[in-house]
């Protein structure tokens, strides 16, 4: 079972509300982050904790989305029509419509117009150059 909510929001390192979070399962999250390209199998592990302890974080569900996408892009329309519905948070949504989009990379640029420094976009954009290097 999950902990209980912090009655403000969560804050990641870069600064944005992590919703649905305890300061514990954003701390794995953070790790995962950090593990997204270097060893996903690491990351995949991590964020899977995170969410045994905030299991109502969509932002940690897509991150592992993300993860499922790097390998079928199909995964990211699928994790759209199922967390889109669950959240009201705009960033979280921005995320989701960049999973449904396959990983735009005109997408996660505008995303990071509006939230600069998010780690987890930031993580993708420099995994997607990555791959096209």
């Amino acid at each position: 079972m999950g902990h209980s909510l912090p009655a403000q929001p969560v804050r990641g390192r870069d600064g944005w509300e992590i919703h649905g979070a305890t300061h514990a399962s954003t701390a794995l999250f953070e790790r995962a982050i950090e593990s997204l390209h270097s060893d996903p199998d690491t990351a995949d592990d991590l964020l899977r904790q995170a969410l045994r302890l905030s299991p109502g974080c969509i932002l940690f569900h897509a991150a592992r989305s993300y993860l499922l996408a790097a390998r079928d892009r199909a995964a990211g329309t699928i994790s759209h029509r199922l967390f889109a519905p669950l959240t009201a948070d705009r960033r979280t949504l921005s995320h989701l419509s960049i999973l449904a989009a396959q990983l735009d990379a005109k997408q996660i640029a505008a995303h990071l117009d509006r939230w600069p420094g998010d780690l987890l976009a930031l993580t993708v954009q420099r995994n997607i150059h990555a791959k096209a290097a």
